[in-house]
């Protein structure tokens, strides 16, 4: 996964001298399909800032998941049906599967606090109902680590046109909402 974000920070850095950044309805295409692949829309300045910490903070839970995976030599898809499975009585916005089995991987051998555990478990809960598709597979987690890169990208795109613009980047989406409706 990090090399996929630094690949993502290198084109990030070629397009940030190109042109084409400055042209809004590009822009306003690329905002419609980052929002295509979230389950969250992006209407006004707290949406926008939820939308950010959102991506930000399932990046990061992306990265321990992998960790914590590599450390009790098991896929990612396993541990992450692991934690779906318990979380399947928490509350959801998506329709995450709740069938998976609990028990086959010891996720307490990476988290040993029960309060650090159960943050996790909602984390696993949080990304479903962030990402637009079924996640329960290394597959699936890769798919959703590219949405949520790609996503991540338009972001860094708008900071990055709202440095040019001497803007915000919250009016540099607003002008994108005008376009885009």
């Amino acid at each position: 996964m990090l090399n996929e974000q630094r690949n993502h920070h290198r084109k990030l850095e070629r397009l940030s001298e190109d042109s084409t950044l400055e042209n809004d309805a590009e822009l306003a295409v690329r905002m419609i399909e980052v929002q295509c692949g979230l389950r969250k829309n992006i209407i006004d300045l707290e949406s926008f800032m939820e939308t950010k910490k959102c991506i930000q903070d399932s990046l990061d839970y992306l990265q321990r998941l992998e960790n914590y995976s590599k450390k009790l030599n098991v896929l990612k898809g396993a541990l992450f049906q692991e934690c779906l499975g318990r979380g399947s009585g928490l509350q959801r916005k998506s329709p995450c599967l709740n069938s998976y089995p609990t028990g086959i991987v010891r996720l307490e051998d990476v988290i040993v606090d029960q309060k650090d555990e159960a943050i996790f478990i909602r984390q696993t809960i949080d990304l479903c109902d962030l990402v637009r598709i079924k996640l329960a597979d290394d597959n699936d987690l890769k798919t959703g680590t590219a949405v949520l890169v790609d996503a991540l990208g338009f972001f860094e795109q708008i900071s990055v046109l709202a440095g040019k613009k001497n803007a915000t980047e919250w009016s540099i989406c607003e002008e994108l909402i005008e376009l885009s409706s």
